[in-house]
């Protein structure tokens, strides 16, 4: 007799949770596993069972069943759940796993695991949400897995799985569906398993899960998982023409398997239910990118904003303040007057103009030229050169998760020009020399030297030297000829010193000196002005009227007697012509324009002593005529007093005390008017210089000082703490720009600012996230996901958690490329008591770990007993157990001692059985 108790399988402890994949399951679909049929013993009556009376409510009747250990027909629905990391640097852990998955069943495991029903999903580890606004929302899945199943068998291969059309089947790369379906303000997010075709054939359907029934073919469930895992190639992605990259990236680089695990156990009812045993099994060999799960939503929602909004600004007040500033610590008398000395005006007058007509003078005249005639000497020589045509190799890839994939290749040809001539292979000669990327050793792709020397090559001074492929190098003199416009000078050599090309010889010696002579003489030059002798070099000058007239308007009019000869002499160009008898010049009256005149008058000068004139008085007859005489004008069209001239007259100290000061407006004469003295005696408080300032606030002369920025620390008022205060509205500033604030708010501004609304009230458009571990993410809970994984799956599964194992990347491994330690994957399993992994393992490695798991779960599933009869609202209350041969069922075992999920029931290791041993139950 077989006994089932608790005991150590392997790699896995028998109370370990099931081996956990990268991913969860996701996906509004119907379970895909048969339903395990037989017959429950019901029990007529509570006498026969042995019960006594069980008090319960009337409409509330207990049923019973009796199962039997070992039977197959009460073993439970086996539900295994892998996670797999799509991304392109995982491909060969990808087929590592598919070749190692049928060794679950394989051995040993085949005479007790073989015989279950057993379904298993594939998902992938491309969780990321993406909101509507994203560029690759468009590009997910956005059809329900259902839509495939109806669809007609041939469209299904011939358009989505023959040409890899990405994302049009939900859970090949991405691994969830989007459904827009239920409201234009809601955007919800499911799981979605990798599809596939059961059987393989012509009559083929779609189907999500993966099932072999019980004592099925082994062979052909690892293939239909085989051939699910192969769907996770992410070369499947179309490629972005721009980025080379595929247009899914964004989701399938950002893996979460937590986040997948979680969806399918929201969506628990398309996979998952009470009453089954489940294995969670994630393979990644990156950490997942969001335990928080911030970007594993459960749905976007839309909604009009529920607070009225707006924008404005904050506005500070300023007052302009003009006063005389305090003194802290006067130590003598000041003293002074202002006073008005003068008075300033404007003179607006109408100015005549004269317009001109006159013609100007040009000389021709021919210049005398210099001709040298020198030598230029230069270094000819032949230069060894050799063209070597070359190929390089361009290397076109796609790129995935930091993996080139699908390259091709072209080998485009160059050339290059190196010094020298090869002595012997042109390889050898070309080595090294050419342009990165060059190939040398490619025998479909050769290299091949052809002579390119050049002969006749000029070297300024001499010929290189260093180079061994210069020669045939010698010196040359070239006659040359150059004309300078001068007389040709005694002293021919000092004359060019300096003056002629970088190769010319100079040298007296060899006959190669230069020489000078008369050159042709330049004709038909010609500049502005008049002949003169002042330049020798100049000859057979002739002075000329120019062919037409020149205009010019001058200020002014002709005066009486004036001819306009003379009213214009001096104010034209240097070359104008005056003298009538040589070309005429005449003057007619121009336009008349307004100018104006400002200056000050001062009331010393004898003409204004009791002249007191206002500000915008018009100017007194007198003042025009002034004016009109001292700056030579014509009568104005008007005149205007537009402001006083101000000064100061500051006092030593001892005068102040010695002088009735006050006076001195009165003793001027009438040279100083409108005094304002200030009197400022020893120990006041007060500077004698007006000052202007703006400061933020509202107040005035009245207003307390401690209310101010001016004299807060002072007692009194402002206007006691500053001489001749006055105050104004100064400029506001604005301090502060707000936009989409809750009208509600009164602190958007801050003490003493003014709020100004410049748009609103109105609402706004708000997007709300829902996730899906809900107030765990909120909160920012680091293991918000994998704490809501196992608090779901015990709401689903009570005290039969899953098994739960991940294949990542631990302490010590290599990262390989893109890699990194799957700690949050360790946090999972360790949470859920599973077992952590390399996923470096080979295919013998993951087999031998997974017929060790296979052996856990015989073991388990050989403690678990399931009555399908049990309504999903029933629940198992109390359990009987009764030895192979025994009539009686003695007392109810203890609640410690066993568990239940659904109609499943599930004793624990320390409860020894037999084959044969029956348990009664108790459900309503």
């Amino acid at each position: 007799m077989k006994h089932f108790k608790s005991g150590k399988f392997g790699l896995f402890n028998a109370s370990a949770s099931f081996l956990g994949v990268v991913g969860v399951l996701v996906l509004a679909f119907q379970n895909c596993s048969a339903p395990v049929q037989f017959t429950a013993t019901p029990l007529p009556s509570q006498a026969e069972a042995g019960l006594g009376n069980v008090s319960l409510p009337d409409d509330i009747q207990p049923q019973y069943s009796v199962l039997k250990a070992g039977d197959e027909e009460s073993f439970p629905p086996l539900k295994l759940v892998f996670m797999v990391d799509n991304s392109g640097t995982m491909e060969v852990n990808q087929i590592n796993l598919s070749d190692a998955f049928a060794a679950m069943f394989s051995g040993d495991n085949e005479q007790n695991l073989a015989k279950f029903d057993t379904t298993a999903f594939v998902f992938n580890t491309a969780q990321l949400s993406q909101p509507k606004t994203s560029s690759v929302f468009n590009k997910l899945p956005q059809s329900s897995q259902e839509s495939f199943t109806v669809m007609p068998l041939a469209s299904i291969v011939n358009d989505h799985r023959s040409n890899h059309i990405d994302g049009v089947i939900p859970g090949d790369l991405v691994g969830y569906q989007v459904d827009l379906s239920q409201s234009p303000d809601q955007i919800s997010f499911y799981p979605a398993a990798v599809a596939g075709f059961e059987p393989a054939g012509a009559s083929s359907v779609l189907n999500v899960g993966i099932h072999k029934t019980k004592n099925g073919s082994v062979a052909g469930f690892a293939q239909e998982f085989r051939d699910r895992i192969a769907l996770l190639n992410p070369a499947r992605s179309a490629i972005d023409s721009s980025t080379h990259q595929g247009i899914l990236d964004p989701v399938v680089d950002k893996e979460s398997g937590l986040c997948g695990l979680a969806r399918v156990l929201k969506n628990n009812h398309q996979f998952l239910n009470p009453g089954d045993l489940a294995a969670f099994i994630v393979v990644s060999d990156e950490n997942d990118a969001d335990p928080v799960g911030v970007s594993c939503v459960d749905k976007y929602l839309e909604t009009n904003g529920q607070d009225d909004l707006v924008d404005g600004r904050c506005e500070q007040a300023y007052t302009t303040m003009k006063y005389y500033a305090p003194i802290e610590n006067p130590s003598a008398p000041k003293c002074a007057v202002d006073y008005n000395y003068g008075f300033k005006y404007k003179y607006v007058y109408n100015q005549p103009t004269t317009e001109l007509v006159y013609y100007v003078m040009w000389q021709h005249f021919s210049r005398r030229q210099t001709q040298v005639d020198y030598y230029s000497m230069s270094h000819r020589y032949t230069k060894a050169q050799t063209k070597v045509k070359y190929f390089k190799e361009l290397k076109s890839c796609e790129t995935r998760d930091g993996i080139e994939m699908n390259c091709t290749y072209s080998y485009p040809s160059f050339e290059s020009v190196l010094s020298g001539r090869p002595s012997g292979t042109c390889a050898a000669f070309a080595a090294g020399r050419l342009p990165t990327g060059a190939l040398y050793s490619d025998a479909s792709h050769p290299l091949n030297c052809v002579d390119a020397s050049v002969a006749n090559l000029v070297a300024a001074g001499s010929c290189p030297t260093g180079d061994p492929s210069v020669t045939n190098c010698s010196l040359e003199y070239a006659a040359r000829q150059m004309l300078f416009t001068l007389n040709p000078p005694a002293d021919c050599a000092a004359f060019v010193a300096g003056k002629l090309g970088s190769d010319a010889v100079y040298s007296t010696s060899g006959g190669y000196a230069p020489q000078c002579s008369e050159g042709p003489l330049l004709t038909n030059q010609t500049s502005p002005g008049f002949c003169s002798n002042a330049d020798s070099n100049i000859v057979n000058c002739q002075n000329a009227v120019s062919t037409g007239t020149y205009k010019k308007t001058l200020d002014g009019e002709v005066a009486n007697g004036q001819t306009c000869s003379e009213f214009a002499q001096g104010r034209l160009e240097s070359n104008a012509i005056y003298d009538e008898g040589v070309a005429p010049i005449s003057c007619t009256t121009g336009a008349v324009k307004s100018v104006s005149v400002t200056g000050t008058e001062k009331y010393a000068t004898p003409s204004w002593n009791t002249y007191d004139p206002q500000v915008g008085d018009v100017c007194s007859q007198d003042l025009v005529d002034a004016i009109r005489t001292s700056k030579n004008l014509v009568s104005p069209t008007s005149c205007v007093i537009t402001a006083f001239a101000k000064s100061r007259y500051n006092y030593e100290d001892t005068q102040c005390a010695s002088i009735a000061w006050e006076n001195v407006c009165v003793n001027s004469n009438g040279a100083k008017r409108e005094c304002v003295s200030t009197d400022i005696p020893r120990g006041s408080a007060f500077e004698t210089t007006l000052t202007t300032k703006s400061e933020k606030g509202v107040f005035s002369c009245n207003t307390s000082c401690a209310n101010t920025s001016f004299c807060s620390a002072k007692p009194g008022t402002v206007g006691e703490n500053y001489n001749s205060c006055s105050t104004q509205s100064g400029p506001t500033s604005v301090t502060k720009t707000f936009n989409a604030v809750k009208a509600s708010e009164v602190n958007t501004c801050r003490g003493g600012e003014k709020k100004v609304v410049t748009k609103g009230p109105y609402r706004s458009r708000e997007t709300a996230s829902q996730y899906v571990a809900g107030e765990l993410t909120l909160r920012g809970d680091t293991n918000a996901l994998a704490t809501y994984v196992k608090s779901r799956s015990q709401e689903i599964f009570g005290q039969t958690l899953p098994s739960v194992a991940v294949f990542v990347r631990q302490p010590g491994d290599s990262l390989g490329t893109n890699g990194s330690i799957g700690t949050a994957y360790n946090t999972f399993a360790e949470l859920m008591g599973g077992e952590k992994k390399s996923v470096f393992s080979n295919a013998d490695g993951y087999a031998a770990s997974l017929h060790s798991l296979g052996t856990v779960i015989g073991e388990k599933l050989g403690r678990s007993f399931s009555d399908k009869n049990i309504k999903t609202t029933q629940s198992i209350h109390r359990v009987w157990h009764r030895k192979a041969g025994a009539v009686e069922w003695g007392q109810p075992l203890d609640q410690s001692l066993w568990s239940a999920s659904g109609g499943t029931l599930t004793l624990d290791e320390g409860f020894e059985f037999e084959s044969g041993d029956e348990f009664k139950i108790e459900f309503y």
